[in-house]
């Protein structure tokens, strides 16, 4: 929608420190796989921005939570 802000996404320290130690994690055996899953996540975020009301509500008052599926890798 035109003129409508998204507010930005915001990662807990915890979540971000788990997300790239798993990159780094996959990178280590499997470079193209880790530059897989970041596109995806990238893509899905991309989306949760566009369309913030995907996703299931989570326990804290207006949080989401939407698992990005990596079938495949």
């Amino acid at each position: 929608m035109p003129g409508v802000v998204s507010k930005p996404l915001e990662w807990t320290r915890r979540a971000s420190e788990a997300y790239q130690a798993t990159l780094v994690r996959i990178a280590d055996e499997d470079p193209p796989t880790a530059r897989l899953v970041r596109e995806r996540v990238d893509r899905a975020l991309s989306l949760i921005q566009s369309q913030p009301g995907l996703g299931t509500p989570a326990l804290r008052r207006g949080e989401r939570r939407y698992p990005v599926q990596t079938p495949g890798t």
